[in-house]
C-alpha cells in the first residue's frame, strides 16, 4: 500500500472520533470541503499536511504513514477533554 493510501485510510480513522466532518477540520484548523477532498482521494495528503495533522491532534511523528502503527495515542480519542 502507497503512503497517500495509508494516510488517507488512517484519516478516516481518526474521523470517525468527531460527531462531524466539520468539528474535525475545525479541530485541524482547516476547512471542512479541504477534509472532504483529502478524505475522498480529490487531493493527496501531502508531507507538510500529513504533518500538521499530527501535530494537532498530538500524534507521534510519522503516523500517519505507515500502516503497522495501529493505535491511536490517547489524545486522539479525548478530542472532547477539558483540557
Amino acid at each position: 500500500m502507497e503512503v497517500t493510501e495509508i494516510r488517507r485510510k488512517k484519516l478516516a480513522q481518526l474521523a470517525g472520533n468527531y460527531k462531524s466532518r466539520s468539528e474535525f477540520a475545525k479541530k485541524l484548523n482547516i476547512e471542512a470541503n479541504y477534509l472532504y477532498q483529502l478524505q475522498k482521494g480529490i487531493r493527496n495528503i501531502s508531507e507538510k499536511t500529513a504533518r500538521n495533522i499530527e501535530n494537532k491532534l498530538k500524534l507521534s511523528h510519522l503516523w500517519l504513514d505507515f500502516d503497522d502503527l495501529i493505535e491511536e495515542p490517547k489524545a486522539a480519542y479525548n478530542h472532547n477533554s477539558k483540557s
